[in-house]
């Protein structure tokens, strides 16, 4: 059976990546032939890069001769490609998902010619690039000026240390300078979360205050009661009163009206042309009208049958409205598929989706005729109360503590599968109940504020009616201010915290090869919390046909929970992968679940590299991709705990677009797109607007887009960093289930690397090491080991013979290992859930920074084995996996 476009391999498409990939290997002096070799790393955040950037100077000083090519001898100083024979060097690509990517950025970085050193050739920055990843041990940062410079000085060795020196420096790259910097991000994150609010409030008011407005001229026009009077005679010797919205009258008028007609006329069966006649029913309908008819106009009801008046009007018009939808949709149902069979079927859908539309605008009632109650009813008690301004306080405060917890609980919404106590709890439900209620605590005190506006801070007396004129000067200056804040092109970006965020990571792990740091005479050079010029990279720069980094693709989320059909994407996965990858000479390709699309950037330029490496890494937000729900993305809007950010991506997926992507709504873009991500309803690629997040919300180990099969990669090394501390495997789980499903692949693990006689030191299976989990948990007796990683084949899921593998993948995982140095032994003995300690720690000092680094190089060089060490399981790999 064909396989879908988007998940056919076409290698057509990655043409252009087989056309840099042949030219880079002839400018190191290799095959262009052979096999395509990836590394890839997980995501993690700051653990994953630490421990990945161990297992990377491992590689580099491992060597892995090409044997189809003769090797010159090069020597520590000279340019030459050709005696770079580090397991490094021979990948073809690196493909990185979050965390993975702020390590596969920086790398990269160090190839663009003249960036890390003035005046190089690409040829002499790949090799400082690999230079760089074999200092060993990263020294401390200095502040000297001429040890700085030295990084910028061609012949100078010394130099290459620099960049991780400035890894090491900034394992706290958030809040770099401490105190200092904690305050400006508390200062940043209450700036944002009032302007968010303030945006969404001009929607707020403006609706609000339509509604009082129009309840307030009904009042003085026609007499009609707000509710007001009722609610001062029932407080009397009370301060709090409810005070009921008129909108609550509105709520059986709705029922009534369109709610029971379209329940009733689900079972009315549609009328087939060529078939008329009457049943039974529509004569007594007829009878029960003309007798209501008669009591009406000619007589007067007998007090005795008085009182069922009412419901025979009720039924009247039930059957009336009912009979109006069952010849309206069954007209509607007979164009679209003729015949008694097809229009039966087309007649109920229609009407149960006018049923479905009719309970939707009751729930919109309702919640309007809630906030206002509440509103109105809080108004009221703030001026009958001496201490209302203490009341007001201590609920702005309240909600300001809950905001903040939300902060703190964000990281339970990105486990993949929470362990503990908490797996025990229903946390969609509570999330969506936690979200509902702290949303009408925001739009109560709207409503209060629109009350105060509508009485002049008065208090609201019995027969008096608030001030119309009042209420239409707000409503004018909301829309205005709706319409001012609906516009600035940047807003949803700066109000979020993924600038500050991509900021941070560009100092952090891109300024660690601008050379223009290092050879600054600016004291604020010393600090990641001080930008520098060349800090950030332009895409054109970084995939330039000039560097020689092996292909970096870049892996996001595009979340998705709604469009036409894509059921799978939508109730499931809620989102599609996306690559950035490199194209022809300087361009950068975009590809959205395997079919290319196009960047539209309507104002400013292309984002650059800091910002696509912080969306990769956009962890914790409104959109999670397959852990998006309405309780998660409610809460993360609520407290403005927003990393990912919108983009508008042109391709052929692009078939549809939503009523609110038009005008008039373009003018309150900013406030509708604020509100889909509140309420995690995303379109995809069917709306103008796409939002993109961390590539781990679809796929955490960086793998799945390796094995496209257009790609053709033979071996993979891929670093599974991404929080296991049980190790269940949830990510590898996800891999396996995802390369099945789009690329027909079956992945297995290889049991016969487990027990051959050189790799059963260091290889194992996921039960091994889960059992061995337990086992430090002292569930059961402990026993050393040194195992460490999993081999795993691929397999065309068609071929049941299980011949030769279309591609292997050495999976290292991140553990406790038996004759780790000494340090490492007492951090881990310290630190019980070293080295899966929780994604939410972002900060590390030295020791935890060092700690995951040396364990990263120690599992590294047991698996491929450094200069001169012992190679009894690289050689044994190298000849398994017959390279």
């Amino acid at each position: 059976m064909p396989r879908p476009a988007s998940q056919t391999a076409d290698p057509v498409c990655f043409s252009e990546e087989h056309v840099r990939i042949v030219r880079r290997r002839l400018r190191f002096g290799r095959a262009a032939d052979a096999p395509k070799l990836a590394l890839a790393l997980s995501g993690g955040g700051i653990r994953s890069a630490t421990f990945s950037l161990g297992v990377m100077q491992a590689l580099a000083k491992a060597k892995l001769e090409d044997a189809s090519v003769p090797l010159t001898a090069a020597g520590p100083d000279t340019d030459s490609l050709q005696g770079e024979a580090s397991w490094l060097a021979r990948f073809d690509y690196l493909s990185t998902v979050s965390g993975g990517g702020y390590l596969g950025a920086f790398f990269c970085s160090l190839f663009v010619p003249g960036r890390f050193r003035q005046q190089t050739t690409p040829e002499s920055a790949a090799a400082d690039a690999y230079a760089v990843m074999r200092v060993e041990p990263p020294p401390r940062f200095s502040t000297s000026r001429r040890t700085r410079t030295m990084a910028r000085q061609v012949d100078a060795l010394a130099g290459r240390s620099m960049p991780l020196a400035w890894l090491r420096e900034n394992g706290r790259y958030l809040l770099p300078t401490g105190a200092g910097d904690t305050a400006y991000a508390l200062a940043l994150f209450i700036r944002n979360l009032l302007s968010v609010h303030g945006v969404l409030g001009t929607l707020a008011v403006l609706l609000l205050g339509l509604l009082a407005w129009s309840g307030a001229g009904l009042a003085a026009w026609a007499g009609l009661d707000t509710g007001l009077r009722a609610a001062l005679a029932s407080g009397k010797g009370s301060d709090f009163v409810l005070w009921w919205s008129p909108l609550w009258r509105l709520l059986p008028a709705l029922l009534l009206l369109w709610c029971a007609p379209a329940a009733l006329a689900y079972w009315l069966k549609p009328r087939v042309p060529g078939r008329g006649g009457y049943r039974p029913g529509h004569w007594l309908w007829l009878a029960l009208a003309l007798l209501v008819a008669y009591f009406e106009c000619f007589a007067t009801w007998p007090p005795q049958t008085g009182f069922w008046r009412y419901p025979a009007w009720g039924i009247l018009w039930l059957g009336l409205a009912a009979r109006a939808l069952q010849l309206g949709y069954g007209w509607m149902a007979q164009r679209k598929a003729p015949g008694e069979a097809g229009a039966g079927g087309e007649y109920r859908v229609g009407v149960t989706r006018s049923l479905s539309a009719s309970l939707l605008l009751l729930l919109g009632l309702f919640t309007l005729a809630l906030v206002e109650t509440l509103g109105q009813s809080l108004y009221l008690y703030l001026q009958r109360t001496s201490a209302g301004s203490l009341t007001l306080s201590s609920l702005v405060a309240a909600l300001g503590a809950a905001l903040a917890g939300v902060r703190y609980l964000a990281r339970v919404f990105d486990e993949k599968s929470p362990s503990g106590w908490i797996a025990r709890l229903p946390l969609p439900l509570l999330t969506a109940v936690a979200g509902v209620l702290l949303a009408l605590v925001v739009l109560m005190l709207w409503a209060c504020l629109v009350q105060a506006v509508a009485w002049g801070g008065a208090l609201p007396a019995s027969g008096a009616f608030a001030s119309g004129w009042r209420l239409f000067l707000l409503v004018l200056l909301a829309l205005v201010l709706a319409v001012l804040a609906g516009s600035p092109a940047d807003f949803l970006r700066l109000s979020s915290l993924q600038q500050f965020y991509a900021a941070r990571l560009t100092r952090a792990y891109l300024g660690a090869s601008n050379g223009l740091r290092f050879a600054s005479k600016e004291r604020r050079a010393y600090s990641s919390a001080e930008p520098m010029p060349g800090d950030d990279l332009t895409l054109a720069d970084y995939y330039g046909h000039a560097t020689l980094a092996p292909l970096h693709l870049i892996n996001c989320a595009l979340n998705q929970t709604l469009g036409p059909a894509e059921q799978l994407v939508q109730r499931d996965r809620k989102g599609k992968p996306v690559c950035l990858a490199p194209g022809a000479d300087d361009q950068v390709r975009f590809w959205v679940d395997g079919q290319a699309v196009r960047l539209h950037v309507p104002h400013g330029g292309v984002p650059q590299l800091g910002r696509w490496v912080a969306i990769s890494g956009a962890a914790f937000s409104t959109g999670l991709g397959r852990a998006t729900s309405l309780g998660s993305s409610l809460l993360c809007g609520l407290a403005n705990i927003r990393l990912g950010d919108w983009q508008m991506l042109r391709g052929s997926g692009l078939v549809s677009r939503p009523v609110a992507d038009e005008w008039p709504w373009r003018a309150f873009a900013n406030q509708l797109l604020l509100l889909r991500e509140w309420s995690g309803r995303f379109r995809g690629l069917h709306s103008r607007w796409q939002y993109l997040s961390d590539g781990g919300h679809f796929e955490n180990t960086g793998v799945y887009e390796l094995l496209r099969p257009g790609r053709q990669v033979k071996l993979i090394v891929a670093c599974d960093c991404g929080a296991d501390p049980d190790y269940r495997f949830d990510d590898l789980a996800n891999l396996v289930r995802l390369a099945r499903v789009d690329f027909a692949l079956e992945i297995e693990v290889d049991q016969y690397a487990a027990t051959h006689k050189g790799l059963r030191d260091v290889f194992t299976t996921p039960d091994a090491l889960r059992l061995a989990q337990l086992q430090r948990k002292h569930v059961a007796q402990a026993e050393d080991d040194t195992r460490c990683a999993i081999l795993l084949n691929v397999y065309p899921a068609a071929d049941p013979a299980r011949g030769e593998p279309v591609c292997r993948i050495v999976l290292i995982k991140p553990r406790v290992v038996s004759g780790m140095p000494a340090d490492l032994l007492h951090y881990a003995s310290n630190n019980p859930a070293f080295p899966q300690q929780t994604t939410i720690d972002q900060f590390f000092d030295d020791q935890q920074w060092e700690s995951y680094r040396k364990l990263g190089l120690f599992v590294g060089e047991m698996l491929f084995a450094q200069e001169g060490g012992d190679r009894q399981a690289a050689t044994a790999l190298h000849c398994y996996l017959a390279l």
